[in-house]
């Protein structure tokens, strides 16, 4: 970089003394050195991370968390795959006989490096899916093909909280249909998107009781409501503004919700749409950032005009006008200089957005 501004100015100097009068020129190099400038800037890929060790002994990557003291943890399926016939039509899991995955599915590993610090999770997951690493250290998995939700605690390697019955799907308070991910309040509430099925969102208190649920099944896509809901793909919570936000993958929006952490009574009411229908493609994987004030949202760059794998959305104002929520925010592809995202910062999606 240092040697295209030297050139650059050199170019300018040569270009200044033959033709003292010609700024546009000028101006156009400038303009150029620019252009260029912001092209390279942005997420770069470091193919030595995670290192050899964890590379060659990690199946497909479901889910991504980062802990408080630099640690990453990976969710990986080894060698169970989703492919067309893993579920049956009534949405059972169609090989359970095979047993579960063998190996440990959860990795942590150093974030600087991906050198491997510890491993958990053998013969506890089918088909695991989202992963959360909440405020207290604990672990929270979903499981599509169990249709389970699991709470590893801090120092544990197996779960003292399991919600769901065992690859049985299902609608009422006591099933999930293929449950998605995990956010957690700071008070120990905690939210799930269920998911591929039933399409709502679940307020549970730290006991596994139901608080409150909402979201409707999508009908017809251009008279889509505020509730409705096509896959709810992943959660962010942004805590102090109480609201949860959604990936609603199949309707192409992120959709944020009161997250009733002031006032029950308002869990579930919408507030804003963060990303519209068309904007930017299927997101696959949100992640908020209380530090920087930023959410990620990872998508699949064949669905929009930038290429992009993923958008950041800076939140820097958010009103009440006339009783509607209106919105404040910069959306900045993560193709652009705007963007300021680490590797690991979001789900793996945003690597494989066609994965489920």
């Amino acid at each position: 970089m240092a040697q295209s501004v030297i050139a650059l100015v050199l170019v300018a100097l040569t270009t200044s003394m033959a033709f003292p009068r010609d700024d546009q020129l000028l101006q156009q190099l400038f303009e150029e050195y620019l252009q260029n400038r912001n092209a390279i800037q942005g997420p770069i890929e470091d193919p030595s991370w995670p290192s050899r060790e964890v590379s060659a002994n990690i199946g497909p990557v479901s889910g991504v968390a980062a802990g408080p003291q630099g640690e990453v943890f990976l969710l990986h399926r080894a060698d169970h795959q989703w492919t067309v016939g893993t579920f049956r039509e009534n949405n059972t899991y169609s090989t359970p006989e095979k047993g579960p995955i063998s190996t440990d599915a959860i990795l942590k590993v150093d974030g600087a490096k991906g050198n491997k610090l510890d491993s958990l999770g053998a013969n506890l997951f089918y088909l695991p899916h989202g992963l959360t690493f909440d405020h207290a250290g604990n672990l929270w998995v979903t499981d599509v093909a169990l249709h389970q939700v699991m709470k590893i605690p801090a120092g544990s390697k197996q779960p003292d909280l399991v919600l769901g019955q065992k690859f049985i799907p299902g609608s009422d308070d006591t099933h999930f249909c293929k449950p998605t991910d995990v956010a957690v309040i700071s008070n120990g509430d905690f939210f799930v998107s269920d998911g591929y099925c039933n399409s709502r969102i679940i307020k549970f208190a730290p006991d596994g009781t139901i608080l409150k649920q909402w979201g409707t099944k999508t009908g017809r896509l251009h008279t889509l409501t505020d509730s409705e809901l096509n896959t709810p793909h992943s959660l962010a919570l942004v805590e102090e503004r109480d609201m949860i936000c959604v990936a609603d993958r199949e309707n192409l929006r992120v959709q944020c919700y009161n997250a009733g952490i002031k006032d029950s009574t308002k869990t579930g009411l919408f507030m804003i749409t963060l990303i519209d229908v068309f904007r930017a493609g299927k997101p696959y994987a949100i992640s908020y950032d209380p530090t920087a004030k930023v959410m990620y949202v990872a998508v699949d760059p064949n669905g929009n005009q930038d290429g992009a794998r993923g958008y950041t959305l800076t939140l820097t104002e958010i009103s009440w006008r006339s009783g509607a929520m209106q919105d404040r925010y910069k959306v900045c592809p993560m193709t652009s200089q705007c963007q300021r995202m680490a590797a690991t910062s979001t789900s793996a999606t945003s690597r494989h957005p066609g994965r489920q």
